[in-house]
């Protein structure tokens, strides 16, 4: 199980779902209505980006310090890894073209699992804004 950009490990020492697509591509519309006729306009434009996202376990550290120093470089990617994103799971690879990293958001504070297996841990999401194709 691995997931990278350009080369760059994310959730090195962790497991994740599924890259999911949040919503489609967005679509900017303008409506116009004038007085005195009936119905409406509608102007569309060229489509853009979508989110992406992966939810992610980070575990087995074995300080509070080094989770953190863990997550202070994954925070460091943040608007700097940009190009393809790579998925691996049991030997199916999927990727994502055209990505920005945009960083990692906890779900909820970290925690010390006291069955003495997975030390720290923090659960969260790991969150991309893939571009259209062709695009700058």
């Amino acid at each position: 199980m691995s997931l990278t950009q350009n080369s760059s490990p994310l959730a090195a020492n962790g497991q994740h779902g599924l890259i999911t697509v949040i919503g489609a591509h967005q679509l900017p519309v303008a409506v116009g209505q004038w007085f005195g006729v009936e119905g409406e306009s509608h102007i569309v434009g060229s489509r853009y980006g979508q989110d992406l996202v992966c939810d992610v376990t980070f575990s087995s550290y074995a300080t509070r310090q080094a989770l953190q120093a863990a997550l202070d470089t994954m925070s460091s990617y943040a608007g700097v890894l940009t190009g393809t994103v790579t998925q691996s799971i049991s030997g199916d690879v999927s990727t994502f073209a055209d990505c920005t990293f945009l960083g990692f958001e906890a779900a909820r504070p970290a925690f010390f699992d006291g069955s003495g297996v997975h030390d720290w841990v923090m659960f969260g999401r790991l969150r991309w804004r893939q571009r259209v194709p062709n695009s700058v």
